[in-house]
Parts: C-alpha cells; structure tokens; sequence
C-alpha cells in the first residue's frame, strides 16, 4: 500500500493496477492448488494470500528500485528526521484510518440489527454491498486520481486549473453512476439471482438495491469532496461525515425503526436519509476550504 501510494502520488497508476491483478490472478490460481490438491483446506487460502501478497512486494521493490519508475530516490544516508512531516502524514492518516474502523464496526451493527428481522435481510444486505463495489469502482478511481491532480495543483496554486478539474471530475462521476444507477435499478431482477436462489432473500434484496441505488449519485459526491478535502491536508472532514452517517443516524434511525416495529424497508431508508446528509456536509466541508484557502475567490473571477 506504501509504494502503491508513492505511485499514485506521482500519478502512475497504471503500474499497481498492473500489479494488483497479477496479485488477484495468482491468489486465483494457489487458492485451489493449497486448498483441495495440496488439502490444506482454510489454512490454504491464508498461505495463497500471503503467497500471492509477498509476490506483489517483490513486483513494487523491482520497479521501484531496480527500473525506478518513480521520481523518489530512496537513500538512507539522505534520510533526515522531520516530526512536522510526520505530523503531516497523520493529520491525514489517522481520520482516514479511524473512518475505515467506523464503517466496518457500521457493517457489524448493520448485521446485528438486520438478524433481528431475518438471516435472509442480512444475506440481501451483504449480496448488495457487493455489487455496491463494483458501482463505485470508477468513482473511486476517479476520487483517488482527483487526490492526486487536487493536491498538486493546490501545492502549485494553480487555483483555476484546481477548480476545473473538481467540477470536471464531480460531474462526471455524477454521470457514470447515474447511467449504472439506471442499470441496477432496470436489471435489479435479473442480477440479484445471480448470488442466491433463495426467493425471500431476493425480495429483500432487489426492494435493497432500487431503493438505496437511486441515492448513489449523492454518495459519489460525499466520497469526492471528502477525498478533495485530503488533498487540501485535511483529513478530518472524512472523520466527520463517516460518523456522522454511521455511528449517528444510520446505526440509532435503523435501530429505534426495528424496536417500533417497522419493516425492513425502513432500515433502508435510514441509509437513504444519512447518505444525503453525509453528501451534504461533505459539500459544505470542501466548500469552506476552498474559501479558506482563498480558492472560491479564483472560481467567481474565472
């Protein structure tokens, strides 16, 4: 992830897509090689993993160091000490990590709650988070590279050029999830058997998907701004705006909807309502740096 992000900093991002495939694909191949021929069952999935992983060091260490593909030189008589760097790196890492622990502990919470309805909604849950990766893998890819372009016009104070390619990457991301919004919502009946047979399963989770699928353009526009406020040096936003979603409407809304008695349906809606209010702040958060930082200004004189 260390030298993945080296890259990606500098804008190369082909390289550890190339790399994480190779890792996918040869985690594809050991995994049945160690679990059934070799029969190390469970025990030979963790050995693929960590096979397959190790692999992928081995890549990054041969194109960083050998073909030295990046513009970074790493030589440790050069290495100086610096605590404000250092501080730097976890004004942004430490919210971003603390983000990623609220909303696995959220999908917990989510899984306790939705048991109390049925084995069948927490199935129709957990069938929905997955497609829900591959809806948002080009608005990731798109958050993760405005990162990159964000941060390095911001250092530059190439204000005007910062600015365009916000709205440009916002609108588009906004576009791209709403032609797949269109697609799930049209192939929700199609798509859902797919992963299960089970009819009740299905009824949840295809009511699941074209209620929260309609929502998801909001969601690309909170995971942007949030990760534009990264770029600007500031982590926090992302901090705010998960646990706000997370741990204060989402978890308390689908928690009091179960004890009155109210469907399932309305655990969606809970998700529905934090994901607007998570999209809203988050607008807001990118918005007061911008004018912080003097970039709005640039914006009404461009």
């Amino acid at each position: 992830m260390f030298f993945r992000a080296i890259l990606a900093g500098e804008g190369e991002t082909k390289i550890p897509m190339i790399i994480g495939l190779v890792g996918t694909v040869l985690n594809i191949i050991l995994d049945p090689i160690f679990i059934f021929l070799l029969d190390y069952g469970v025990d030979g999935a963790a050995i693929a993993t960590v096979l397959s992983q190790a692999a992928m060091i081995v890549m990054y260490f041969f194109v960083i160091f050998v073909m030295k593909k990046t513009f970074l030189s790493f030589n440790l008589n050069h290495f100086r000490y610096s605590p404000d760097i250092l501080r730097m790196i976890f004004v942004v890492g430490i919210p971003s990590s603390l983000s990623m622990l609220i909303m696995s502990f959220g999908q917990a919470v989510m899984n306790k709650i939705l048991i109390n309805y049925s084995s069948e909604s927490v199935a129709a849950y957990q069938i929905v988070s997955r497609i829900d990766m591959l809806l948002f893998m080009p608005c990731l890819g798109i958050a993760i590279a405005l990162t990159t372009i964000v941060g390095m016009f911001f250092g530059a104070k190439e204000f005007s050029k910062l600015v365009w390619v916000v709205k440009y990457g916002i609108s588009r991301a906004v576009i791209i999830t709403a032609i797949n919004v269109a697609i799930l919502f049209l192939a929700a009946e199609k798509i859902l058997p797919i992963f299960s047979s089970n009819q009740e399963v299905l009824s949840v989770g295809i009511t699941y998907l074209k209620i929260i699928v309609l929502i998801y353009p909001a969601v690309a526009v909170s995971v942007i701004c949030a990760r534009i406020c990264q770029a600007l040096g500031k982590g926090m936003p992302l901090l705010v705006v998960t646990t706000i979603r997370v741990l204060i409407i989402t978890a308390p809304l689908s928690f009091y909807f179960y004890l009155i008695g109210k469907p399932v349906v309305w655990v969606w809606y809970s998700q529905v309502l934090a994901i607007l209010i998570a999209a809203f702040i988050s607008f807001l958060f990118m918005r007061f740096y911008f004018k912080k930082f003097g970039i709005v200004g640039t914006v009404s004189s461009s």
